[in-house]
C-alpha cells in the first residue's frame, strides 16, 4: 500500500489535499493508526475496503467532502 512501512502511525491528516479516490487496503498496514482527516477533499464515495484492517481508528473526519454514498458495511 501507498502506507507501507508507516505501521507505527497514530495520526494521519490528509485534509485538503483534493483527494478524489481512496483505493482498497490504502491504510490496510496502518495497524495503530486512530485519527485520521480526509476533511475537504473530493471524496465521493467510501466503503469498507478502504478502512479495512484498522482496527484501532476511533477519530475519522469526513467533513467537507462530496460524498454522495457511504456503503452500509464501511464501519463493520
Amino acid at each position: 500500500s501507498l502506507f507501507r512501512g508507516l505501521a507505527d502511525m497514530i495520526t494521519l491528516d490528509l485534509a485538503s489535499n483534493m483527494i478524489t479516490h481512496l483505493n482498497p487496503g490504502i491504510f490496510s498496514d496502518m495497524i495503530y493508526l486512530s485519527w485520521l482527516s480526509l476533511t475537504d477533499n473530493q471524496l465521493i464515495e467510501v466503503n469498507s475496503n478502504n478502512f479495512k484492517g484498522l482496527q484501532n481508528l476511533n477519530w475519522l473526519f469526513l467533513s467537507e467532502n462530496r460524498l454522495e454514498r457511504i456503503r452500509n458495511d464501511t464501519f463493520k
